[in-house]
């Protein structure tokens, strides 16, 4: 049974490469799945932080710790962690 889940494991994996790679036509272009996801988790968040400076410069003298959480949370799916090297 535990080599039924193992095999079952590898092809959600594959599938998942598989489907980064796979290309979406439309009209005259041609752009990957990969792009099509960051793209709009990019649009997404700029919305986002847009909408939170503004709230935050609109209402200076309120509580604004959501939008200061809004603005941390998304930078971090931008900025990368640091790397040690041990040298």
């Amino acid at each position: 049974m535990t080599e039924e889940k193992e095999v079952k494991i590898n092809v959600e994996a594959e599938a998942a490469t598989l489907s980064e790679d796979k290309q979406y036509t439309i009209c005259c272009s041609h752009s990957s799945v990969g792009f099509i996801k960051y793209s709009s988790a990019f649009i997404i968040s700029l919305g986002i932080l847009t909408f939170s400076f503004i709230m935050i410069g609109l209402h200076p003298d309120s509580d604004n710790t959501i939008y200061f959480s809004l603005i941390s949370a998304i930078m971090t799916l931008f900025i990368n962690p640091p790397n040690i090297i041990n040298s």
